[in-house]
């Protein structure tokens, strides 16, 4: 779900009945704002800053996703100079992951790293530490042109999956 600043509003109950009920003055951003939702209670995965940055951001995850389900995910060329930069930034990864299995470190770097052109368009960045969340990292990235699956837990004091 994609809500923007401003202007997308979820509760069950608006500031006023709040007002009414508990004496609390509360604005509709407060209550039920993007912000709130994004960052909160998990219920919005990305925050627009407007209308139109909405529409890019559904434009970037419909670049990512097959016209129909009896097709595959979309796949780029991905050429020699690509392979080459990329292949730069992955030799970072024996510095981001530590040898120790019991120390933490952040999985979104290590993923970063080893994706075409670093590139990682991530689901509910923003996400709370709640339960249902546990900090996961989810996303999607490229590797070599095709779409694989990306997941850990991306907070640094959360170890990885």
């Amino acid at each position: 779900m994609i809500a923007t600043r401003e202007a997308s509003h979820m509760f069950v109950t608006g500031p006023d009945v709040v007002r009414a009920v508990t004496g609390e003055r509360i604005s509709a951003e407060e209550l039920g704002g993007a912000d709130i939702h994004g960052s909160v209670t998990g219920v919005v995965h990305y925050v627009a800053e407007d209308e139109e940055d909405a529409l890019d951001q559904v434009r970037t995850l419909l670049a990512y996703l097959p016209s129909s389900s009896d097709q595959e995910a979309p796949h780029y060329a991905y050429e020699d100079a690509d392979r080459a930069a990329d292949r730069d930034a992955a030799a970072q990864v024996g510095t981001l992951v530590p040898a120790s299995p019991r120390q933490p470190y952040d999985v979104t770097a290590v993923v970063c790293a080893v994706v075409d052109h670093g590139e990682l368009v991530q689901v509910q960045e923003t996400s709370p530490p709640t339960w249902w969340s546990l900090r996961l990292l989810r996303g999607t990235p490229r590797r070599r042109g095709r779409q694989p699956a990306a997941g850990g837990r991306r907070h640094p004091g959360c170890g990885c999956l």
